[in-house]
């Protein structure tokens, strides 16, 4: 079998006070067209999700009461048929903390780390051969505070990430500022030790993480800073510094924002995050000698507070789903510039949430 070229399904999440269900729409690449996203499959608050590269199965954070007493917070895991778009529950279970906001892999894809915010707690579980989510392997409780007085009273774990080695995994704590850095054995999807940790400035509020693709670039994404810090990283003993901070937001621009997502490209050579409350996204160029990177180019995303945002395959598109606003908008994304152009008008979508592209399959 072959994909379909040019044609790639997009999923919807519809989290926090938005519909209980996945949506699913086509799009088209060579003409940037979209279909009316229709609903696919009931889940509790389905928000933050991630798929695995073969595209067959999927697994989101569910924001809802009742998987344990004192704990808010499942994930829910889901077969994928990326010829027709149904998805099928497999199972849910507890994420092991309040609020789970971001989910991500190890790199053998048998275990998937999840950030659970409000607990401030990072649990790992293992993926059963069959796509469904087995066993937990680790559970960590985050600590600490910063300056912020009603934000950062504690920890808050926002995201996670795995280093290129598969040594070490990286967890962003908003509520200390803090970028906790624990051994990780990716054998059992064990975490081995006390963790250390670097600082992120006072009340930037780490976000969320990426690597560059040498590996040795980190960015971290300040969400109450609206900044991207650069930091140095040696996957020999597991440590960062601190090189350079910089702008999300215009110099001119006066009023309140919070940063959202950030991603990076992957050709190394851009960086783009969503602004909530000057409600754009931003391109930063990445310095190609020092890795420090520049906001360079800002365009309006057409709706209040967008949040998550993400490449079609072919990385010719990106897809910005504004979370308040209720609809979500369509770049095209200029390769040798990495600045983006608005496709068409905005369209509408209640609670849009997390979008994820994948390439159709033909029968």
């Amino acid at each position: 079998m072959s994909n379909e070229v040019g044609q790639f399904w997009v999923l919807f999440g519809g989290h926090a006070n938005g519909p209980n269900q996945i949506k699913v729409a086509r799009f088209n690449s060579e003409t940037g067209s979209i279909s009316t996203p229709e609903p696919m499959v009931s889940t509790p608050n389905p928000g933050y999700f991630v798929l695995t590269p073969d595209a067959r199965f999927l697994y989101t954070c569910n924001q809802v009461d009742g998987y344990e007493p004192g704990v808010s917070g499942g994930i829910s895991a889901f077969a994928f048929d990326d010829r027709t778009g149904h998805l099928t529950p497999l199972n849910s279970v507890s994420s092991h903390g309040i609020d789970p906001s971001h989910l991500a892999f190890d790199r053998s894809y048998r275990h998937i780390f999840v950030a659970n915010y409000t607990s401030g707690t990072f649990a790992i579980r293992h993926i059963e051969a069959d796509g469904s989510l087995g066993r937990e392997t680790a559970l960590r409780t985050l600590v600490g505070k910063s300056v912020h007085p009603d934000r950062q009273t504690h920890a808050y774990a926002h995201s996670s990430v795995l280093d290129s080695s598969g040594r070490y995994a990286l967890v962003c704590d908003l509520g200390s500022d803090k970028v906790w850095i624990f051994a990780y054995r990716e054998e059992t999807g064990a975490l081995v030790g006390e963790p250390t940790f670097a600082s992120t400035p006072p009340g930037d509020g780490a976000r969320h993480i990426g690597f560059h693709p040498n590996g040795r670039w980190l960015y971290v994404n300040g969400e109450m800073g609206n900044c991207v810090c650069r930091y140095d990283w040696d996957a020999g003993p597991g440590t960062l510094t601190f090189r350079s901070r910089a702008t999300t937001l215009p110099p001119e621009f006066e009023g309140v924002s919070t940063t959202a997502e950030m991603l990076v490209s992957d050709n190394g050579r851009f960086i783009y995050v969503t602004n909530r409350g000057h409600d754009s996204v931003v391109t930063m160029n990445i310095d190609q000698a020092t890795g420090d990177p520049t906001a360079v180019a800002f365009v309006p995303t057409g709706g209040g507070k967008p949040r998550n945002m993400a490449f079609s395959p072919d990385r010719s598109w990106l897809l910005v789903t504004n979370h308040l606003g209720n609809n979500f908008t369509i770049y095209a994304v200029d390769e040798e510039t990495g600045r983006l152009k608005q496709h068409g008008p905005s369209i509408g979508l209640e609670a849009p949430y997390c979008p994820r592209f994948v390439a159709i399959r033909a029968a």
